[in-house]
């Protein structure tokens, strides 16, 4: 069964991080006793909580941990999670663990962002999911490149957040496979409004395509 923990470090007391992050625990339990797919256990007020779920869409078992610590006058915010899918643990290790790792990271960005800037969202966010395909195991190797607005991320494969300023952005994703510096490029314009969140999906071409063939990125906007 993969596991995997992500954490980041807040500029807040954890009474102010902890007050965010309860509103949505309890968020989660009210959804869990109205429609009974999922439960939060091992409440523990101040410090954290466990989100379960069995038997949902593609998890046979979800288990989602998070767990905040003081560090002096800053908190760290920390999420690990265990699960199991239909797909196999195969396909758990080489996509589904990156990809909840990626939106992980994206949940800990905007919980900073929430703390830190006192607003209900926090600040403007564009999460970048790089996807390939499991039967591409050369490119699992390669690097993708997410430019945004000519700002070079260098990233692996997954979902990643960035955060950017209100308006519109231009994203372009590629990666490098031998000799080719731009294999798969995709690129798209996406406006973010102030406090918003904008999530792309790109998917890298096929291992059997030609080495000229473009990756495709396409918005999935909430």
């Amino acid at each position: 069964m993969p596991k995997f923990s992500e954490q980041i470090t807040i500029d807040a007391p954890i009474e102010r991080v902890w007050a965010v992050l309860a509103a949505f625990g309890r968020d989660l339990a009210d959804r869990a006793a109205a429609e009974g797919s999922q439960r939060v256990v091992e409440w523990v007020e101040g410090e954290g909580y466990t989100l379960v779920l069995d038997n949902v869409g593609h998890f046979r078992s979800f288990r989602l941990r998070w767990a905040l610590r003081a560090a002096g006058d800053k908190t760290i915010a920390a999420g690990s999670t265990d699960f199991k899918t239909n797909a196999g643990p195969l396909i758990d290790h080489l996509v589904w663990r990156r990809r909840l790792a990626g939106q992980m990271r994206w949940f800990l960005a905007r919980l900073r962002g929430t703390v830190e800037t006192g607003g209900e969202d926090g600040g403007p966010v564009i999460l970048v999911e790089a996807r390939v395909s499991p039967l591409s195991f050369s490119r699992w190797f390669c690097h993708p490149r997410v430019v945004i607005d000519e700002a070079v991320h260098h990233v692996a494969w997954g979902t990643h957040p960035f955060p950017v300023s209100p308006g519109s952005h231009t994203v372009e994703v590629f990666f490098k496979y031998l000799i080719m510096e731009k294999c798969g490029r995709a690129m798209v314009a996406v406006t973010v409004p102030e406090g918003a969140a904008r999530r792309l999906e790109y998917s890298a071409p096929s291992l059997f395509s030609s080495f000229l063939a473009k990756g495709t990125v396409e918005g999935v906007f909430w």
